[in-house]
């Protein structure tokens, strides 16, 4: 079963909700083959926003969450004190995932490592696509 712990992809429907699964394109537009919404399984066809595609990047937030392309992360140390805020996008150039840090960006697995090594909270806090 497709789930958004599992979804490669997300994207909004063209009526605004969020969308996971996969992609297909049909009659020269994105839609989605399987898709899950709210935690139901939809298996039929929905037309998506194609601004709003966004890849997972494979690693989930400390709540369980994946963490896909255009998500905002919080870092938080064990003392509750805010240690970086920042967004998630894929780097086409370099194929891989980066983070950028107002206006410095690194690799996105750096912060992944920092977290680990310091037992750090890390929690996807929106989409830039929500921001509206």
């Amino acid at each position: 079963m497709i789930d958004n712990q599992r979804a490669k992809w997300k994207a909004k429907s063209t009526s605004g909700y969020w969308l996971y699964g996969s992609l297909e394109k049909i009659d020269g537009a994105n839609v989605g083959a399987v898709w899950q919404r709210n935690n139901e399984r939809q298996s039929a066809l929905a037309n998506i926003d194609e601004q709003t595609i966004c890849l997972s990047t494979g690693v989930k937030d400390s709540d369980g969450h994946l963490i896909y392309e255009n998500d905002f992360l919080t870092v938080w140390n064990p003392r509750g004190k805010v240690e970086h805020k920042s967004f998630v996008w894929f780097d086409n150039g370099r194929l891989a995932f980066r983070i950028r840090l107002s206006f410095v960006t690194m690799p996105f697995e750096d912060i992944v490592r920092q977290v680990e090594q310091n037992g750090w909270s890390m929690k996807v806090t929106g989409n830039r696509f929500d921001e509206d």
